[in-house]
């Protein structure tokens, strides 16, 4: 399964800075670009959720957008801030 989003909407969605970010750590920043990535299962159900076919309509639609934009923050967590380089909390708040 793929999303397909452009330069401009993704920089709006997720800032430009992180969106430049994660198009290099994917592989993908020369436009047309196509990566096969491997992702955290807990990423991909995201969008596989996306598609669900117990709502119709407008709610089907914000549905489905909801569980992209959910995959867009999973995909930066992964891999522009993976868990092991964003900071802790308490460690800042000690250095402070």
């Amino acid at each position: 399964m793929s999303l397909s989003i452009g330069h401009n909407l993704l920089g709006q969605l997720i800032g430009d800075g992180q969106s430049v970010q994660l198009l290099q750590t994917l592989g993908i920043a020369a436009s047309p670009s196509i990566q096969l990535v491997k992702t955290p299962l807990s990423v991909s159900n995201l969008l596989h959720q996306a598609f669900t076919r117990h709502l119709t309509g407008p709610m089907r639609k914000l549905h489905s957008q909801a569980k992209c934009l959910e995959y867009l923050a999973g995909l930066c967590h992964a891999f522009v801030h993976p868990p092991s380089t964003v900071p802790d909390r308490k460690a800042i708040d000690r250095a402070e």
